[in-house]
């Protein structure tokens, strides 16, 4: 059962003071899982917490005032936070706290109460509904459907798929509460495309349409431009002046094509429907059923859903809030990675080999290299050493390339070659003297900055792939060496050791430069405002007829630069934040309709991994018709798919499915989202 609210706790008390906006403290109002001595309701505890602090650490202010104020202290003495969730409620929906390593001052629970005009924010702790038997099943159904099981994944790739799921699953929730019920059983499939002319050719401004009803059969002449709520209001009206219908029960039959399950509903024009056009060309006879109106009440969900998580999940903060400059050592929780100015560097541990390769070279040699997509940051390579089960370096491989630099999607590649006798020789005096004569042996990829924009730490032990010179693998070999999956044969798979640097505090990638009021808190509107008073403010302008003829053949010109975009990104230095920043300034500024659809569908190619490019290039395709979004239906389905194993994040290439869709108003609301009795 979902906790109960109590908005009472939140309301100002008399001469109570409350802290500043600018103070940076919030009170938090905590709603415990324990019953008071009384049985009058749930305990409750008030922590007052500064916005800067990570959700982790209220987690634990928390737990210590509750197994301090709690009249069953054991409870929190024994049991772990994890197992338990954080919640709050915003509306009639409840929302979790997910994300651990974010900061309070990100979090949409703090806005929103904010916008409420209180500094205190009312949160709810629930236990984690336990694994049953129906849960069980339901994930071994779910594995055969999709054909993988996400419970087997590795632990380093546990919490990004369960992320993404979390984050699917409430894009899922919101389509389904916000969609028409109605508009979505009957679901009408409309075609948005102008006639062909070798169609218009065969129709007429009438049409004989066959309405049928039980079993008495009804024809009737009617427009091809007649709504569809025009046809079917006609066809009850016949068939209750033959008695065949109920009066007054009417409005609860619709118009389906005869033997499918589509119907023809709605305020378009029966021209407008695909069946209709199908009939049409065809010369068949249009045959459709007076039907009552479909039931929704097998489209619930029958199972228990986890509570939705905000759209500001996993947000990192800016720079200049993360800087340590004039700081205080008990206010730093994290560490920007832009202040980290020293190059990047990676220990090599080992390797270990289960079963060595029956063909190979005397000596062996890591390589490591920074990628982002296909491109290079930086490499270095190890010393060879004799080919054995285990192998030692201890040795650390430096990359010429600063930690700050390291941009979001780059990963490291470590990749395994054999080697002859004589190049390992000459190995140690030129950096290319093994090229002609080494063999790749094994492969793996970790991705250097996480889903939640952190960069990973310490140490790691990577399954690594064999490379197979087989035909047919060599068809896919080089989407397969982008895949920053690990080999899940654990114990036949070469597995290599390394350490990262660590720190005392985790390193995230800041969101921006500037202050965050300015990124977060400005409103769509507020944005459309400001493009409407520059508008108006051109228009004001008088302008002579040379003067317009230019601004129209400037504009023009403006919108022929999307075509140039791939060059220009590939000229971009990714390992240059300066330049990126730049890259980032450009496609914030950038209108997604101007993108041509090719350049778009070129954008989310494996040789760009830039969020910000890939998510303007979706923006774009979201606003594609369905009829023309489907003449690019197969390089969509390319794109993706190389997207997922490629290493992009499976958080932004799961979201780029659901937001890759037609958008036609005539298709039912949430089409996309997945069945509300699915989850990823």
């Amino acid at each position: 059962m979902d906790p109960q609210p109590a908005p009472s706790l939140v309301k100002k008390e008399v001469g109570e003071k409350e802290p500043s906006a600018d103070s940076g403290m919030m009170k938090f109002v905590v709603v415990l899982p324990t019953q008071k001595a009384d049985g009058n309701g749930n305990e409750v505890v008030t922590v007052e917490v500064s916005l800067n602090s990570t959700v982790r650490s209220l987690w634990l202010i928390i737990w210590l005032r509750a197994s301090q104020e709690s009249g069953k202290p054991s409870i929190y003495q024994l049991s772990d936070p994890e197992s338990h969730q954080l919640l709050y409620k915003k509306g009639a929906s409840w929302y979790e706290i997910y994300d651990s390593q974010q900061f309070l001052h990100t979090l949409d629970a703090v806005k929103y109460w904010r916008c409420l005009g209180s500094q205190k924010c009312l949160l709810y702790i629930k236990q984690r509904p336990k694994a049953t038997r129906e849960a069980e099943i339901f994930q071994k159904d779910l594995a055969y459907l999709i054909g993988y099981d996400v419970q087997s994944t590795v632990a380093e790739q546990r919490g990004e798929v369960a992320c993404a799921r979390r984050k699917l699953t409430s894009s899922r929730k919101s389509e389904v509460h916000n969609r028409d019920r109605r508009d979505y059983a009957m679901e009408p499939w409309l075609a948005s495309c102008p006639l062909p002319k070798t169609l218009q050719s065969q129709i007429s401004k009438e049409l004989v349409v066959v309405i049928s009803y039980n079993t008495i059969n009804h024809k009737m002449k009617v427009g091809i431009y007649d709504t569809a709520e025009m046809v079917a209001h006609l066809s009850r009206q016949k068939m209750a002046e033959r008695g065949s219908l109920m009066q007054g029960a009417d409005h609860r039959f619709v118009l389906k094509v005869w033997g499918r399950e589509e119907y023809i509903t709605g305020n378009w024009s029966l021209i407008d429907f695909t069946w209709v056009r199908r009939c049409i060309k065809n010369k068949e006879e249009l045959r459709l059923a007076l039907v009552p109106t479909p039931c929704l009440t097998d489209d619930e969900v029958k199972i228990e859903d986890w509570p939705l998580v905000d759209q500001y999940t996993g947000l990192t903060t800016t720079h200049d809030q993360l800087a340590l400059r004039d700081k205080d050592i008990d206010e730093i929780r994290m560490l920007s990675l832009w202040d980290c100015r020293q190059r990047f560097r990676v220990k090599l541990v080992g390797l270990d080999i289960p079963v060595l390769p029956s063909k190979s070279l005397p000596n062996i040699f890591v390589e490591g290299t920074v990628h982002h997509a296909t491109n290079v940051l930086a490499s270095a390579h190890s010393q060879p050493m004799p080919l054995a089960e285990e192998i030692l370096w201890n040795s650390w491989l430096e990359f010429d390339i600063a930690v700050k630099d390291l941009p979001k999607g780059s990963r490291l590649a470590l990749s395994v070659y054999g080697l002859d006798q004589e190049s390992s020789q000459n190995i140690r005096d030129t950096a290319d003297a093994h090229r002609g004569k080494s063999k790749l042996l094994y492969f793996v990829n970790l991705l250097l900055i996480d889903h939640r924009s952190l960069l990973q730490q310490g140490q790691h032990i990577l399954h690594m792939w064999t490379y197979s010179s087989r035909e047919e693998r060599l068809v896919t070999h080089e989407v397969d060496k982008l895949s920053s999956k690990t080999n899940p044969d654990i114990e036949n798979s070469a597995a290599i050791c390394i350490l990262l640097d660590s720190y005392n505090y985790p390193v995230v990638l800041p969101s921006g430069m500037g202050s965050w009021s300015s990124r977060v808190d400005q409103s769509e509107e507020e944005e459309v405002a400001v493009r409407q008073e520059v508008v108006q403010e051109v228009s004001r302008c008088s302008l002579s007829g040379s003067q317009k003829d230019l601004l129209k053949r400037f504009t023009e010109e403006c919108a022929q630069y999307s075509l140039s975009l791939p060059t220009f990104l590939s000229t971009v230095q990714w390992g240059d934040l300066k330049a990126v920043e730049e890259v980032h300034w450009l496609f914030d500024h950038w209108n997604p309709p101007e993108l041509d659809i090719a350049v778009a569908l070129e954008l989310l190619s494996i040789n760009i991994a830039d969020e910000k490019v890939r998510t303007l290039s979706v923006q774009r395709l979201e606003q594609v018709d369905n009829d023309h979004l489907l003449r690019y239906l197969l390089q969509l389905v390319q794109v993706t798919l190389v997207s997922l194993c490629s290493g992009y994040s499976r958080e932004w290439v799961w979201e780029s499915r659901k937001k890759i869709k037609p958008n036609d108003t005539g298709a039912r609301e949430g089409h996309s989202a997945l069945h509300p009795s699915i989850r990823l």
